[in-house]
């Protein structure tokens, strides 16, 4: 259903149950539709604005305020775990998932997915960039085949850790292990290798390096820098389908 009222049966042409995100498909002839700008969530800071598009408890066409509060959220929903997401104080209630989360210049920044339970002020939307990825998957093949690396995170390098540790390097994430014939040992990866950027883009925590992985696509190649036994190495890992 349109803003005018007008409604049109709808196709689904893919869905993610992951992320809860869905492509449909109408017949476009004789409306008047204005493609939405899509921005740069990478940009994205605690903050800024941040406007919610959506029909709440089925009130349509509802537009609601706030700021952007943090990013990389997880949280844990009935049998998944979705990260890195922007959680906003916008209010997004049910009905509200699948809309937009614009920024001030009317920019797609997110797409409003979820909030907690009894909490107030606490929304949460996936970032345009994953969002991304995923449709053009189920555009082009209905399903989100999610790239695989395949090693076993032993904890986040800081100052701190590096201090106590005496190491070469303030950030990264350690690997504790690497799946048997998966990407990383193929491609070079041993534990407790350090793992400091990829394709020469810094790594500082397990956040960032899931961020960075899901953001690219089955069959890439990406250059691992790792640090191991204090000397830097860049590796090439193919990503692999994650195993369902």
């Amino acid at each position: 259903r349109f803003p005018d009222g007008t409604v049109r049966p709808a196709e689904k042409v893919g869905y993610d149950p992951v992320n809860d995100l869905a492509v449909v498909k109408i017949d476009p002839s004789g409306l008047d539709l204005t493609v939405a700008p899509l921005g740069d969530s990478s940009t994205v800071r605690p903050g800024q604005l941040a406007i919610a598009i959506g029909n709440p408890f089925g009130l349509g066409h509802t537009v609601t305020t706030g700021v952007v509060s943090a990013v990389n959220r997880n949280i844990q929903l009935p049998n998944v775990v979705i990260e890195n997401l922007i959680q906003t104080d916008a209010a997004i209630n049910p009905g509200n998932s699948g809309g937009a989360l614009v920024d001030s210049a009317g920019r797609v920044i997110g797409i409003n997915t979820a909030i907690i339970a009894q909490a107030r002020g606490i929304g949460f939307a996936i970032p345009i960039d994953t969002a991304r990825v995923i449709l053009d998957q189920l555009i082009t093949r209905g399903r989100v085949a999610r790239p695989f690396v395949g090693i076993e995170w032993g904890g986040d390098i800081d100052a701190s850790v590096s201090r106590a540790y005496n190491l070469s390097v303030d950030h990264g994430i350690v690997v504790r292990d690497v799946v048997p014939g998966g990407p990383a040992q193929r491609g070079g990866i041993r534990p407790g290798d350090i793992i400091v950027s990829i394709n020469d883009h810094r790594v500082a925590n397990w956040n960032d390096f899931i961020r960075d992985v899901m953001n690219r696509r089955v069959g890439e190649t990406i250059r691992v820098t790792i640090v191991r036994d204090g000397q830097r190495q860049v590796l090439n890992v193919i990503l692999a389908e994650r195993p369902q």
